[in-house]
């Protein structure tokens, strides 16, 4: 019968560099308390498990200090911060039966207290460390894994973390804590191949080729990165109501759901061991739906305002494509040139572009339909196709349009040295007639009076038949006669 030896893995540093509050910081794992009986100051106690795990948070942000303090009864005093603080507790979590934390260190501080504590994580060498904390010891007799006690601890207060250079603490590395506990400074490779048919057997059968197969895997699956992602971001809000559900997991970062907001965080992963990068941005979910449908209704709108742009015989252009864009389908449709009753006029170079319209070779089209396309829309065709609202503004600009001409032209005909007909006249457009008539209008003569009413010329001449105009009322703020 084959004998099963214990196998102690110890896998290489976990040490990390991160940020907080603007300061660098040497990042180090270890386990602080684990469950069982240690002797300290007052004798053997037992810490049990459900004590560890009540409230592992109180311990974050306490202080880490090398060795504990002589001179003042916490660690928390102004003169021991001074001399003795290197850093603080952070990510403090309990875990299969163990207080584990993380030790957040300012590498000048440990220059400046103990240089040694540099020196160890360098070469990657696990060191004792002790807690302080208050407690309630009450007494119960018991035996826990061979060792007796009679007292229990209980109601944690957490004060402050020691590492003990050259010292042995309390809860020590034989107990499963320590200063860099789960590293070590040899990694042990075990070759499974080498391993007899007896030995894999009783292995296997323990489950621990399993484990070590998981361990040693290349590359983390995505329910693992999920399930760590998930354990980091809730160990956030351990003592709270808020619960943190993970919604989508990307290559480098996590969109998270906390409440009613959704957050986005970056992520590393070092060693299998997935780590929080940076703070969280809350973002929003946007959703994009498109048409299931051959036929897109916003194709066919730009095609018809693409047509109206570019069309000859209409005057919009491309400022008024916001414009157009905002009319419905149908009105658009009306408003094309139309050369039958049937079917609207579209840009032909429109159409190619879209890639919609089938190609005619031009020996193929009729001569005189080609002409026909070209025939220009007529006003009066081009206002009745516009929608309601817009024809009645066509026809008031129109009929202003033409009575400002019949103004101009009134003008310029008066004069005698005028050799244009009224036809030809009307026929111009209105920047010239305006130009001919500045031209023709006399001079301001005697018996003229200004007209500040709006209408007609700038002078009326009473000479060649104007209206008389009426004296001007004058005011006087004298005294009265």
């Amino acid at each position: 019968m084959s004998k099963l030896h214990r196998i102690v893995l110890n896998f290489k540093a976990l040490v990390r560099n991160d940020s907080m509050e603007g300061r660098d910081y040497l990042v180090v794992p270890m386990v602080m308390l684990t469950e069982g009986v240690h002797a300290g100051s007052d004798g053997p106690l037992y810490y049990p498990p459900e004590e560890l795990a009540k409230t592992p948070v109180v311990w974050n942000y306490k202080p880490v200090v090398v060795y504990h303090p002589e001179d003042a009864p916490t660690a928390c005093h102004p003169e021991i911060i001074t001399k003795q603080k290197i850093g603080v507790i952070m990510n403090t979590k309990f875990e299969d039966g163990k207080l584990k934390a993380e030790a957040w260190l300012e590498e000048d501080r440990i220059k400046a207290v103990d240089t040694r504590i540099l020196e160890a994580i360098n070469n990657k060498e696990m060191l004792e460390l002790s807690t302080g904390l208050f407690g309630d010891a009450t007494q119960e007799e018991g035996v826990w894994n061979g060792e007796e006690y009679s007292e229990v601890l209980r109601n944690y207060r957490p004060d402050h973390l020691a590492i003990l250079p050259d010292l042995v603490g309390a809860c020590s590395l034989d107990d499963g804590a320590g200063f860099l506990r789960l590293n070590a400074s040899n990694k042990i490779v075990i070759d499974v191949n080498s391993l007899s048919g007896e030995q894999r057997e009783a292995l296997s059968e323990k489950g621990v080729l399993h484990r070590l197969s998981s361990m040693i895997t290349n590359e983390l699956s995505f329910d693992a990165v999920r399930q760590q992602l998930s354990a980091l971001l809730n160990e956030q809000f351990t003592g709270t109501d808020e619960y943190v559900w993970v919604d989508t997991v990307f290559e480098d970062n996590v969109i998270y759901e906390k409440g009613s907001s959704l957050f986005k965080n970056e992520y590393t992963i070092v060693d299998d061991v997935v780590s929080l990068k940076g703070l969280p941005i809350e973002v929003v979910r946007t959703v994009d739906f498109v048409v299931k449908n051959e036929r897109n209704p916003n194709m066919d709108k730009k095609k018809l305002v693409d047509g109206l742009i570019a069309n000859a015989s209409t005057t919009w252009a491309e400022d008024d494509r916001e414009t157009l864009m905002s009319l419905d389908e149908g009105v658009l449709t009306k408003m094309m040139p139309v050369v039958n009753e049937d079917e609207p006029v579209v840009d032909q170079d429109a159409e190619a572009a879209e890639g919609d319209a089938e190609e005619v070779p031009a020996e193929e089209a009729p001569a005189e339909e080609a002409v026909e396309n070209k025939k220009p829309m007529t006003v009066n065709q081009f206002i009745d196709a516009a929608p309601e609202p817009i024809r009645e503004v066509l026809q008031a600009g129109l009929a202003s349009h033409q009575a400002d001409k019949k103004r101009l032209t009134n003008v310029i005909v008066a004069n005698e040295r005028n050799k244009f007909t009224e036809k030809e006249l009307m026929a111009k457009k209105i920047d010239e007639l305006r130009k001919l008539a500045a031209l023709s209008a006399p001079t301001k003569v005697e018996n003229s009076e200004p007209r500040f009413d709006g209408q007609g010329d700038p002078y009326d001449i009473v000479e060649n038949g104007g209206e008389e105009p009426l004296d001007i009322e004058r005011m006087s703020f004298g005294e009265a006669d």
